[in-house]
This record gives structure tokens, sequence and C-alpha cells, in this order.
């Protein structure tokens, strides 16, 4: 439910993977193993990525003695104000607009635009001159 919680709560975020659960012999120690292996390369995973490690909901996961499930059911959708906010702090991405550049790229891709009806042309004059041969 942790990965679960994540992908909902971070929307546009990387959230590391997390290995399915083995229904087939799932109390045999070999599998427990596995499954200890796996949520220890899961939890190593997301220690690497601050912003996760320090979220609520890996908090709620790892604090002692509560009712993770539930917890972790009962977080609130984020808003898009949070989502906004997540992205400018943790992905640091300037959200200012700036309008020179935005007057320069839209020029550029006029004439860009322009440079490709420009060869468009050519291309079918071309494709017209092979299939006449």
């Amino acid at each position: 439910i942790l990965h679960k919680r994540l992908e909902e709560r971070w929307p546009g975020f990387f959230i590391p993977p997390i290995a399915k659960k083995n229904t087939f012999g799932k109390m045999d120690s070999k599998v427990v193993n596995e499954r200890m292996y796996l949520l220890n390369v899961f939890l190593n995973d997301l220690a690497d990525r601050q912003y996760l490690w320090e979220s609520d909901e890996v908090s709620l996961f790892l604090k002692p003695m509560s009712h993770v499930m539930a917890d972790l059911k009962n977080l609130p959708k984020p808003t898009i104000e949070l989502v906004l906010e997540r992205i400018t702090v943790n992905a640091q991405i300037n959200l200012e607009v700036n309008t020179l550049e935005v007057e320069q790229y839209t020029k550029s891709i006029k004439d860009f635009k322009n440079d490709l009806s420009g060869n468009m042309a050519f291309l079918n004059g071309l494709k017209g001159f092979i299939l006449k041969e």
C-alpha cells in the first residue's frame, strides 16, 4: 500500500518499483527472506530520494506501533497547490514566466515551422521526381 499511496500523492515523481507479492508459498522461509530483501532494496531506493524518504507516507510506514494500513489509507489526496509546491521544491523547477523568453521561444517555433514548410515543398518535389523514374 505504501507504493500505491506514494504514486497517488506524488504524481509526476519517480517512485521506485517494488516486487509483486507472491501468493504461492508466502509463508515459506525462502519466500519470506526474499520479500524482506526486496523490501530492503525498495526502502534503500526511497532513502536515495530525499523528497520521498522525508514524506508523510514513509514516516507513517516506518513509525513503530502504528496502524500503517489505516494511516496510509487515511492520508488525504494532495491538492494541486501541494503538488506544485512539491515540484518546485523537490524538482527545483522555476515556474516563473519570463515574457521575453516566451516571445523568443515563440519566434523560434514559428521560424522552425516556416523552415519545415519549405522542406516539405522540396521533399514533395523530390518524391514526384523519384516516382517519375
